[in-house]
């Protein structure tokens, strides 16, 4: 049975007891993984989406590496010409590059590792309450950041981290197939700061 609540811990150093990924693969593919029970870890060179490793700074983009990821996001069909994708990748909201290990790991399944994001897949009838709650305890709006492209790794992690704001996403063309999310359901990350003081 596939979990619903993922926790994504990043840390600095190497974590312990914990086994890293034998393959590189695709960040929402890794949460994928995570959904199935599993509990792991990655560094850099173990997400091979381009996009993926810009959102979350696992690599230095200079103006050339930039300009192969606007050519990337134009192949994918995500961005009408470069000059847009450029637009687009100017306008992210991405985490400053560093030397990152990241944890995969179903909520409930790893109690000592307190998470930086919680990412839940769910419907829009089950992600009300919980907005509603996130009002009752921010006296704010939920602002969401959508665009259909890069969901897991920069509307549901890159962007709640950096704006430290509840986020919902739509996926994308990648997350949605690899993080085996249903027609009905969508994604929603929250700071785990946010998300321990819900009564959810």
């Amino acid at each position: 049975m596939l979990k619903n609540e993922m926790g994504i811990k990043i840390k600095t150093n190497k974590p312990d007891n914990i086994n890293r990924v034998k393959t590189s693969r695709s960040y929402c593919a890794f949460v994928g993984e995570a959904r199935k029970g599993k509990t792991f870890y990655t560094f850099h060179q173990d997400i091979n989406c381009p996009l993926a490793r810009f959102n979350l700074g696992l690599e230095k983009f200079n103006k050339e590496k930039l300009n192969n990821l606007a050519s990337t996001l134009v192949a994918w069909n995500d961005a009408e010409t470069r000059q847009k994708a450029r637009h687009y990748l100017k306008k992210s909201h991405t985490l400053d590059y560093g030397e990152k290990y990241i944890i995969y790991f179903p909520l409930n399944q790893a109690p000592d590792i307190e998470p930086d994001i919680v990412m839940k897949i769910g419907t829009p009838q089950e992600f009300m309450p919980i907005i509603r709650e996130v009002t009752k305890l921010k006296g704010d709006w939920t602002e969401s950041f959508i665009s259909g492209v890069g969901g897991m790794c920069g509307e549901a992690t890159a962007i709640p981290l950096k704006k430290g704001k509840v986020n919902i996403s739509l996926g994308c063309g990648g997350s949605r197939p690899h993080g085996k999310i249903a027609k009905d359901q969508l994604i929603m990350a929250l700071p785990y700061k946010i998300y321990e003081k819900l009564n959810i």
